[in-house]
């Protein structure tokens, strides 16, 4: 009876010895649930370098959404680890990176919808920040993992002590059992005291950092379950810790190489930055040495075209003289070279007059007179001056405008007059012997379109690029007529600039050109729907 009662008092302490140890078992686990919760931030952080890396490589809507989902999932995933209810993670820690995974997540939306409308510069900054707190975050995260681990170490230490205790409980029990016999007393230690003394040392071995140390326990009962949940436990934290190394050192290199890369970007664009600041200042004074020899140029043009005039004038009287034949009668022979003489001098005074055009338009002192005017009616005059030179040429020059439109312009008449003149002239002068200038006036919306087309030797694509800059002449016009100052279609863009519109032209070599004269039409008024009303059809108003 005796023995029973020792047996039954014995089996009551072991039992709640035992049930120190259970407990044990479950206070440690929580810290293998929070590693657990730690690792799924790690495939979080795993994954988001590899969505990361893509859309800085490819960009894409997919690659920006995969980064915002694992952002997500590392901030839920710590909001998680936050929340467990046995969490042991200290508060601070848990701050400290819940506030790093929150500015990651704002340098991430910004990095991916603000870097792409960036500069070269900004966007490599942008996304230097983003490696850099993804960095920092890493490490509040080891911070973290390292703190649980001494938790759990301290706490492993606290219960060693309750594991040790009840070691000593069954050990002092082992004792008393001699009196009873010693084949309970073996039997007692191989079922009990074994498997405690295997979990203690594994525990001892763990608290000592050997995460590799396992409870061998197999029994079935209570200590076997114990046993093993405390190898799976073990298991866990060794896998955890190796894998936890491994990417510490893999992603500590990538993050390593990936800056220095940054850093040989960025000395790359400072380099190209100084180059473009060098090539800037050597434009500024490039430009600054342009307009001093344009300003030295047109000094000069206004000099020589103010002391070639009065010359120039009295050639023009000589030769109305001679031509007058108040000098005498003149041979037909002598006739012709004095007009040829006559026409040259013309030339002269034509350039001369461009030249002071140009010296009082860059001075600002070139006035304009405006007066409302039909263009139909300067238009037909311009044609009708010019059918003498067609004619001479054997060209076929026609003009036709557009049926019922009014046709009022405000405009300097001696100033637009140059304008088509202009264009006119260089249509008879470039088109070959029996071909075609035709000029026409249509009107679209509020403007009014005078268009000058020839089928003449055309302007190369080479040279339409420059062909309204002063003093610039195509290379084939050059060819075909030796003299020209290159400054008519200067001078009349600029004019129709002035009159609010502009000259526009389509070119093909070797085909012929077409220029047109934009001019902003008046408002249409009775006395002018009337005058519009009153044109002929559409037909040639003036041929040769």
């Amino acid at each position: 009876m005796a023995v029973l009662s020792l047996s039954g008092f014995m089996a009551a302490v072991g039992f709640s010895r035992l049930e120190a140890i259970r407990q044990v078992a479950d206070e440690l686990r929580p810290f293998a649930e929070e590693r657990t919760r730690t690792r799924g931030i790690d495939l979080s952080f795993d994954a988001l370098d590899t969505h990361l890396e893509q859309f800085v490589t490819i960009g894409g809507e997919d690659s920006r959404a995969a980064v915002r989902n694992d952002v997500a999932s590392i901030e839920e995933e710590v909001r998680g680890l936050a929340a467990m209810e046995t969490a042991e993670a200290d508060p601070a820690f848990l701050r400290r990176t819940t506030l790093l995974v929150g500015i990651l997540r704002e340098r991430i939306e910004t990095f991916l919808y603000g870097g792409e409308s960036t500069g070269a510069r900004e966007f490599n900054e942008q996304l230097q920040g983003v490696y850099e707190t993804l960095r920092n975050t890493r490490d509040a995260r080891t911070d973290l993992i390292k703190y649980l681990d001494e938790q759990f170490i301290m706490r492993v230490d606290k219960e060693r002590s309750i594991i040790s205790s009840a070691v000593q409980t069954f050990f002092f029990l082992e004792v008393l059992t001699l009196l009873i016999g010693l084949i309970i007393s073996i039997a007692i230690s191989r079922v009990i005291s074994a498997p405690i003394r295997a979990l203690n040392l594994a525990a001892n071995k763990i608290a000592e950092g050997d995460y590799l140390a396992r409870a061998d326990v197999n029994e079935g009962d209570e200590t076997g379950e114990l046993g093993r949940s405390f190898n799976v436990m073990a298991e866990h934290l060794a896998q955890y810790t190796h894998d936890l190394e491994q990417q510490v050192l893999t992603r500590t290199k990538e993050l390593s190489d990936k800056v220095a890369a940054l850093d040989e970007a960025n000395q790359r664009l400072d380099k190209n930055a100084s180059l473009l600041i060098s090539r800037d200042t050597e434009l500024t004074e490039a430009n600054e040495r342009l307009r001093e020899l344009d300003k030295a140029k047109s000094d000069f043009l206004s000099v020589a075209a103010h002391q070639l005039r009065t010359p120039l004038s009295a050639v023009h009287w000589v030769n109305s003289v001679l031509l007058e034949e108040e000098m005498g009668k003149l041979t037909d022979e002598q006739k012709s070279y004095v007009m040829k003489a006559e026409e040259s001098n013309n030339r002269m005074i034509h350039l001369v007059d461009e030249m002071l055009t140009i010296t009082r338009m860059e001075s600002g002192k070139l006035e304009y007179h405006f007066y409302a005017l039909p263009l139909n009616d300067i238009l037909g005059t311009v044609v009708q001056d010019f059918l003498p030179k067609a004619k001479e040429k054997e060209l076929k020059l026609t003009y036709t405008s557009e049926r019922n439109i009014a046709t009022d312009v405000s405009v300097d008449p001696e100033k637009i007059r140059f304008v088509f003149e202009n264009l006119l002239e260089n249509a008879i002068r470039y088109t070959p012997k029996g071909g075609t200038v035709e000029v026409m006036l249509t009107r679209k919306k509020d403007l009014l379109l005078t268009t000058i087309k020839d089928s003449g030797i055309g302007i190369s694509e080479k040279d339409q690029k420059t062909i309204f800059t002063k003093f610039f002449r195509a290379a084939n016009a050059a060819r075909v007529v030796t003299d020209g100052s290159g400054l008519g279609l200067f001078l009349a863009k600029t004019i129709a600039l002035r009159h609010g519109g502009t000259v526009t032209f389509e070119s093909v070599l070797g085909k012929g050109s077409t220029f047109t004269v934009f001019l902003p039409a008046l408002p249409v008024t009775d006395s002018s729907s009337a005058f519009a009303k009153a044109l002929p059809p559409t037909a040639p108003v003036a041929s040769a």
